[in-house]
């Protein structure tokens, strides 16, 4: 990682150091890099500049080529005259006998089995998509699985299906025939299709469900060959084609040096109209003879609904409690979330961003304040009003905004989670337990904890009291006491709730003890918290002049951040992103003329996490009071601007 610290050094990316800590924690080396495009989400996140992540992609391709130009060379050799036995033509051919291919060009797709659809593509929209990556050319089938990996599960061995250890995984060509686990790389290379790359497939299949077997794999209905999918036209009778703004496409191009040939993948859905109008469903038939390769077409799941929620803002709470009441967990890791406002128009946005996360803060918030009692930290309560089945509703919710924004309820305690993860405590129940408590009873309890004769026993008995303590407390079991009361509160008294969760997540697939440890919870509980430290690392300010006013208004919004409020700290991260709490993501700085005369106001994107902040503000004092005016409002018109 020490090259890729100067390299990122040389370009003053900031925090290079840390950027470099995570590559090497997720296994990403040069190798990898050469491997990924400039829009992998997991480069965006690290390098948030379009130009760093181009610069360093180029960089790792130059260092991991071991190319040897044969324009540069062969002068050399003819004009050495001792050497020169032979014509031109055997020359050529010794230069090209000596040079080992230390690395081939091939082409990566993703094919997972689902019970509903059988094997199916996995697009570029679900994580997918053929990605043309550089590997050794004596890579063999457990070489092109890690590859696959890292491609496709990203840094948390994640995907939407789930987890890298939960899938029977192997690998197929082109033919989606099986690679033997003696092939290599290069055995591939002279049956790579008419683009010369060689193409594999990573295919996965649940360990719950059988093993991939090839004999099934390669007599399913489903599959057919890969140049056999093309666009449908308007010639095929009752099929009707939305082509409106609704319809997602996804576009990706992919070219080699090695080859002429551009191999265009497109994934274009075709509204279908049938009984159902809103189901939507793709038409694959053969390729004629005729066709041009630029019209092939990669394969899109069958059936695919697209799960658009749409609720209103305010209400977002009983709506989504309807809404998830059949969800299944297909469509709780593919949600479209729009919001209206209460006039019943529509807000600017729909996607799995900061529309999504803005929805989740608004669900939890009200899920804290209504079914949640307990002051800093929270503690599910029983409800004759709230069923069973509601709170497997919460569960599934849970699971949704984990697998689609990495958004955890920490205001939840710890030990709660902990249990509906894990089945078990690790952690210590105290702390968190008198997290749940006033102010007032807190430091009661606090001090006594720290020297018994410090504080009055009859306000500690009373204290006691209230928490349904039937022991004298002395300064010997006052610990013992405190545990077993925190036990009774975090963990007895909502294990009905706990176990609701433990069955949901269950009924999923999968627990999310296979994506979180004990040790990453803890982890998350911090990081994830709203802090200023938190915050501050967030930021990251891109100067388009370096101006005095640039720097200026970028120093008033951090010394905002260091002295206002918990509560206007949690607003601004939620006008910025969408989440009152962090997600991972990182708010982009910019800076604009104002777009008119004395209008000094900050534009947020909750998408893309930036914070547009107009220039020439008279003083802090100027600033602070256009930033105040807007967290204090009630409401925040989504891009008006």
């Amino acid at each position: 990682m020490t090259s890729i610290l100067e390299f990122l050094s040389s370009r003053n990316v900031p925090d290079a150091e840390q950027i470099c800590q995570k590559m090497e924690f997720t296994k990403v080396d040069i190798n990898v890099l050469s491997a990924l495009t400039e829009d992998d989400f997991l480069l965006n996140e690290w390098l948030p500049k379009h130009e760093d992540r181009m610069a360093i992609i180029n960089w790792a391709k130059q260092i991991q080529s071991s190319e040897i130009n044969l324009f540069d060379e062969l002068p050399n050799v003819l004009n050495d005259e001792e050497e020169e036995d032979g014509p031109v033509e055997s020359l050529l051919e010794e230069i090209l006998e000596n040079i080992e291919v230390q690395s081939i060009r091939i082409q990566m797709g993703w094919i997972h089995f689902d019970q509903r659809n059988g094997y199916e593509r996995v697009t570029k929209t679900f994580g997918g998509g053929i990605r043309e990556v550089e590997c050794p050319s004596t890579s063999k089938v457990d070489d092109l699985l890690n590859l696959s990996k890292v491609l496709f599960f990203s840094r948390e061995n994640m995907s939407i299906y789930g987890c890298w250890e939960e899938f029977d995984t192997t690998i197929v060509d082109y033919e989606e025939i099986f690679i033997g686990n003696s092939t290599i790389v290069e055995d591939l290379f002279d049956a790579g299709g008419r683009n010369g790359i060689p193409r594999c497939y990573l295919v996965t299949r649940e360990k719950a469900l059988e093993t991939v077997d090839p004999e099934a794999f390669a007599a399913s209905q489903r599959f057919f060959h890969p140049l056999a999918f093309i666009r449908t036209t308007n010639t095929l009778n009752d099929v009707e084609y939305n082509s409106g703004t609704d319809t997602d496409t996804d576009l990706q191009c992919a070219s080699s040096s090695t080859s002429h040939v551009s191999v265009l993948e497109t994934a274009i859905p075709s509204t279908v109209t049938s009984e159902d109008p809103e189901s939507e469903f793709y038409y694959y038939g053969d390729l004629p003879d005729d066709e041009d390769e630029s019209q092939v077409y990669s394969r899109r799941p069958l059936n695919v609904k697209r799960n658009k929620f749409t609720f209103y803002r305010g209400n977002v709470f009983e709506e989504m409690l309807q809404s998830f009441r059949y969800a299944g967990k297909y469509t709780c890791e593919t949600v479209y979330i729009e919001l209206l406002h209460p006039n019943g128009y529509p807000e600017q946005g729909v996607d799995t961003g900061g529309v999504l996360r803005d929805t989740l803060s608004e669900f939890w918030t009200t899920m804290y304040e209504t079914c949640t009692i307990g002051t800093d930290m929270k503690i599910p309560c029983l409800s004759h009003t709230f069923t069973e089945e509601k709170w497997r509703i919460v569960a599934k919710i849970l699971y949704m905004g984990w697998i689609n924004s990495k958004y955890l309820p920490i205001k939840l305690a710890m030990p709660i989670l902990e249990q509906i993860l894990f089945g078990q405590v690790t952690s210590e129940l105290v702390p968190p337990f008198l997290q749940t408590l006033s102010i007032n009873d807190r430091h009661i309890l606090s001090c006594a904890l720290m020297d018994f004769t410090s504080v009055e026993k009859e306000d500690l008995i009373t204290v006691l009291g209230n928490l349904e303590c039937h022991v004298i407390p002395n300064a010997n079991n006052l610990k013992v006491v405190l545990q077993e009361i925190a036990h009774m509160a975090l963990i007895q008294k909502p294990y009905f709730i706990i176990k609701q969760f433990q069955t949901e997540l269950n009924n999923l697939g999968k627990n999310l003890s296979g994506i979180l440890t004990k040790e990453k919870l803890y982890e998350l509980y911090k990081s994830m918290e709203p802090t200023t430290k938190n915050i501050m690392s967030m930021l990251i300010c891109e100067y388009s002049d370096c101006t005095k006013y640039e720097i200026m208004t970028y120093g008033f919004l951090k010394r905002f951040i260091l002295t206002t409020t918990d509560d206007l700290r949690i607003k601004f991260l939620r006008f910025c992103t969408g989440a009152d709490l962090i997600t991972g993501n990182h708010i982009i700085v910019r800076f604009s003329e104002p777009k008119w005369y004395n209008h000094y106001a900050p534009i947020a994107h909750t998408c893309s996490c930036i914070l547009q902040l107009p220039l020439k503000y008279l003083d802090y004092e100027h600033f602070e009071m256009e930033i105040d005016c807007i967290l204090s409002s009630n409401f925040w018109a989504m891009d008006t601007y």
